[in-house]
Protein backbone atom coordinates (compact mmCIF):
# COMPACT_ATOMS: atom_id res chain seq x y z
CA UNK A 1 0.00 0.00 0.00
CA UNK A 2 1.86 3.54 -0.88
CA UNK A 3 2.11 6.13 1.88
CA UNK A 4 2.63 9.78 2.15
CA UNK A 5 3.28 12.37 4.76
CA UNK A 6 1.43 15.13 5.06
CA UNK A 7 2.16 18.63 7.31
CA UNK A 8 0.53 21.86 6.76
CA UNK A 9 -3.18 23.21 8.27
CA UNK A 10 -4.33 20.18 10.01
CA UNK A 11 -8.12 20.84 9.06
CA UNK A 12 -7.01 20.34 5.47
CA UNK A 13 -4.23 17.56 5.92
CA UNK A 14 -7.72 15.39 7.35
CA UNK A 15 -9.51 16.07 4.45
CA UNK A 16 -6.45 15.04 2.23
CA UNK A 17 -5.81 12.16 3.90
CA UNK A 18 -9.84 11.28 4.01
CA UNK A 19 -9.65 11.38 0.03
CA UNK A 20 -6.13 9.09 -0.36
CA UNK A 21 -7.68 6.51 1.71
CA UNK A 22 -10.21 6.44 -0.92
CA UNK A 23 -7.46 5.92 -3.17
CA UNK A 24 -6.28 2.72 -0.96
CA UNK A 25 -3.31 4.73 0.28
CA UNK A 26 -1.89 4.92 3.88
CA UNK A 27 -1.61 8.87 4.99
CA UNK A 28 0.59 9.86 7.91
CA UNK A 29 -0.41 13.46 9.27
CA UNK A 30 2.60 15.17 10.84
CA UNK A 31 1.96 18.48 12.89
CA UNK A 32 3.57 20.94 11.43
CA UNK A 33 6.59 22.18 13.34
CA UNK A 34 10.28 21.01 12.94
CA UNK A 35 10.10 18.79 16.17
CA UNK A 36 7.32 16.80 14.86
CA UNK A 37 9.11 16.35 11.68
CA UNK A 38 12.20 15.54 13.47
CA UNK A 39 10.37 12.74 15.35
CA UNK A 40 8.99 11.86 11.92
CA UNK A 41 12.60 11.26 10.21
CA UNK A 42 14.00 9.45 13.50
CA UNK A 43 11.43 7.07 13.76
CA UNK A 44 11.39 6.27 9.70
CA UNK A 45 13.23 4.47 7.48
CA UNK A 46 14.69 6.25 4.42
CA UNK A 47 12.58 5.71 1.50
CA UNK A 48 9.49 5.12 3.42
CA UNK A 49 6.88 7.35 1.95
CA UNK A 50 5.69 7.63 -1.84
CA UNK A 51 4.25 10.94 -1.47
CA UNK A 52 4.76 14.02 0.10
CA UNK A 53 1.79 17.20 0.51
CA UNK A 54 2.65 20.00 1.84
CA UNK A 55 0.26 22.06 2.42
CA UNK A 56 0.19 26.16 3.73
CA UNK A 57 0.66 26.15 7.57
CA UNK A 58 -2.54 27.46 9.46
CA UNK A 59 -2.69 31.66 9.54
CA UNK A 60 -2.54 33.32 12.83
CA UNK A 61 -3.88 36.63 13.61
CA UNK A 62 -1.02 39.51 14.01
CA UNK A 63 -1.01 42.74 15.97
CA UNK A 64 0.81 44.72 13.58
CA UNK A 65 1.97 44.78 9.77
CA UNK A 66 5.42 44.23 10.54
CA UNK A 67 4.69 40.75 13.08
CA UNK A 68 2.41 39.60 10.43
CA UNK A 69 4.83 39.68 7.23
CA UNK A 70 7.54 38.70 9.25
CA UNK A 71 5.61 35.80 10.80
CA UNK A 72 4.20 34.90 6.75
CA UNK A 73 7.44 35.27 4.84
CA UNK A 74 9.11 32.40 7.83
CA UNK A 75 6.22 30.52 8.73
CA UNK A 76 4.87 30.70 5.15
CA UNK A 77 7.42 30.34 2.88
CA UNK A 78 10.91 29.50 4.52
CA UNK A 79 9.42 27.49 6.77
CA UNK A 80 8.73 25.00 3.88
CA UNK A 81 12.23 24.59 2.96
CA UNK A 82 13.44 23.08 5.89
CA UNK A 83 10.33 20.69 6.14
CA UNK A 84 11.14 19.59 2.16
CA UNK A 85 15.28 19.22 3.53
CA UNK A 86 13.71 17.23 6.12
CA UNK A 87 11.50 14.95 4.40
CA UNK A 88 13.50 14.84 1.25
CA UNK A 89 15.59 11.55 2.62
CA UNK A 90 12.08 9.66 3.71
CA UNK A 91 11.01 9.80 -0.19
CA UNK A 92 11.05 6.86 -2.39
CA UNK A 93 13.37 7.55 -5.59
CA UNK A 94 10.02 8.25 -7.43
CA UNK A 95 7.75 9.87 -5.08
CA UNK A 96 5.86 12.54 -6.11
CA UNK A 97 5.69 15.68 -4.24
CA UNK A 98 3.00 17.97 -3.68
CA UNK A 99 3.56 21.64 -2.97
CA UNK A 100 -0.11 23.45 -2.21
CA UNK A 101 0.29 27.07 -2.59
CA UNK A 102 -0.74 30.03 -0.21
CA UNK A 103 -4.32 31.26 0.87
CA UNK A 104 -4.68 33.67 -1.89
CA UNK A 105 -8.45 33.72 -0.94
CA UNK A 106 -7.92 34.57 2.55
CA UNK A 107 -8.91 38.60 2.31
CA UNK A 108 -7.06 39.13 5.54
CA UNK A 109 -3.55 38.62 4.48
CA UNK A 110 -2.91 41.38 2.25
CA UNK A 111 -2.48 40.35 -1.67
CA UNK A 112 1.13 40.78 -1.62
CA UNK A 113 2.14 39.08 1.05
CA UNK A 114 0.42 36.18 -0.71
CA UNK A 115 2.03 36.31 -4.03
CA UNK A 116 5.62 36.65 -2.17
CA UNK A 117 4.67 33.19 0.07
CA UNK A 118 3.72 31.97 -3.28
CA UNK A 119 6.73 33.08 -5.79
CA UNK A 120 8.94 31.64 -2.53
CA UNK A 121 6.81 28.45 -3.15
CA UNK A 122 7.63 28.38 -6.94
CA UNK A 123 11.69 28.79 -6.72
CA UNK A 124 11.40 26.13 -4.18
CA UNK A 125 9.60 23.80 -6.72
CA UNK A 126 11.98 24.75 -9.43
CA UNK A 127 14.94 23.71 -6.40
CA UNK A 128 13.57 20.47 -5.97
CA UNK A 129 13.17 19.90 -9.98
CA UNK A 130 16.58 20.70 -10.59
CA UNK A 131 18.29 18.85 -7.58
CA UNK A 132 16.76 15.81 -8.41
CA UNK A 133 16.65 16.20 -11.97
CA UNK A 134 18.20 12.70 -12.81
CA UNK A 135 15.36 10.49 -10.68
CA UNK A 136 12.22 9.73 -11.01
CA UNK A 137 11.04 12.24 -8.36
CA UNK A 138 8.09 14.26 -9.29
CA UNK A 139 7.31 17.74 -8.36
CA UNK A 140 3.75 19.34 -8.54
CA UNK A 141 2.40 22.84 -7.39
CA UNK A 142 -1.03 23.08 -6.77
CA UNK A 143 -3.28 25.56 -6.07
CA UNK A 144 -4.66 26.72 -3.19
CA UNK A 145 -8.60 26.32 -4.54
CA UNK A 146 -7.65 22.91 -4.97
CA UNK A 147 -9.98 20.79 -3.51
CA UNK A 148 -9.11 17.75 -1.29
CA UNK A 149 -9.75 15.20 -4.09
CA UNK A 150 -7.31 17.46 -6.29
CA UNK A 151 -4.83 17.28 -4.00
CA UNK A 152 -4.82 13.49 -3.97
CA UNK A 153 -5.24 13.07 -7.15
CA UNK A 154 -2.05 14.78 -7.96
CA UNK A 155 -0.45 12.66 -5.40
CA UNK A 156 -1.24 9.67 -6.63
CA UNK A 157 0.17 10.52 -10.42
CA UNK A 158 2.76 7.81 -11.56
CA UNK A 159 4.60 6.80 -14.23
CA UNK A 160 6.03 9.33 -17.02
CA UNK A 161 8.13 12.10 -15.35
CA UNK A 162 6.57 14.42 -18.14
CA UNK A 163 5.55 17.54 -15.81
CA UNK A 164 1.41 18.34 -14.95
CA UNK A 165 0.05 21.19 -16.11
CA UNK A 166 0.02 23.09 -12.83
CA UNK A 167 3.90 23.46 -13.53
CA UNK A 168 3.64 25.31 -16.11
CA UNK A 169 2.42 27.89 -14.33
CA UNK A 170 5.96 28.55 -13.18
CA UNK A 171 6.49 29.64 -16.93
CA UNK A 172 4.30 32.99 -16.49
CA UNK A 173 3.41 33.20 -12.45
CA UNK A 174 2.26 36.41 -13.22
CA UNK A 175 -1.04 34.57 -14.88
CA UNK A 176 -3.67 33.59 -13.42
CA UNK A 177 -4.64 29.12 -13.74
CA UNK A 178 -7.27 30.33 -17.16
CA UNK A 179 -4.63 32.77 -18.49
CA UNK A 180 -2.06 30.44 -18.29
CA UNK A 181 -3.46 27.25 -19.60
CA UNK A 182 -5.01 29.50 -22.70
CA UNK A 183 -1.43 30.72 -23.59
CA UNK A 184 -0.37 26.88 -23.68
CA UNK A 185 -2.97 25.73 -25.25
CA UNK A 186 -2.12 28.20 -28.02
CA UNK A 187 1.33 27.06 -28.20
CA UNK A 188 -0.20 23.79 -29.16
CA UNK A 189 -2.54 24.98 -31.91
CA UNK A 190 -1.95 24.99 -35.44
CA UNK A 191 -1.82 28.33 -37.17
Amino acid sequence: MPSALITGSSARALEVAAALQTANWQPHLCPDTVEALDDVRASTLPGSFDCYIQLPSARRAHTTALTEASTTVADGALARYASVAVVMPLLSKAATVVLVMGDRADASLPHDLAGAVNDLTRVLARALRNDYRATDLRVTLVGDDQSPAEIASAARVRGSRTPPMDSYVDLEPALGAADWRCELLSLVEPT
